[in-house]
């Protein structure tokens, strides 16, 4: 900022002191609009770029703000993933004894016969 001066010795000094200063409040002014449009424009794509991550993030519950729900949510998914893998291992565990026994009839046997 510049320094003001103590006092004014004619009429031309101080117009030209505030033609300085509102030169300097132009140049401000102007900077601050193109300011105000970086921060409406960075808005915007703020804006922007929360609703498409709002878009591309699954609607599960996974993300919601309630512990119980998301504990809950790990609890189903834990579960859901051990039935299917246990379902497998059975699937596998019922043809490979098939094979071995000779189908159906060869585990009745097996069983004891009637």
């Amino acid at each position: 900022m510049s320094e003001k001066p103590a006092k004014f010795n004619n009429l031309n000094e101080l117009t030209s002191y505030l033609t300085h200063l509102e030169n300097r409040i132009e140049v401000l002014e102007s900077q601050n609009q193109a300011h105000q449009e970086t921060i409406e424009r960075m808005a915007s794509e703020n804006r922007s770029l929360a609703d498409f991550i709002r878009e591309m993030i699954p609607k599960t519950t996974l993300f919601s703000r309630s512990f119980m729900l998301r504990a809950f949510t790990v609890w189903w998914h834990y579960f859901v993933a051990q039935f299917l893998i246990a379902l497998g291992i059975f699937v596998l565990v019922f043809v490979i004894s098939l094979l071995a026994f000779g189908g159906l009839g060869g585990l009745t046997n097996l069983a004891g016969g009637f």
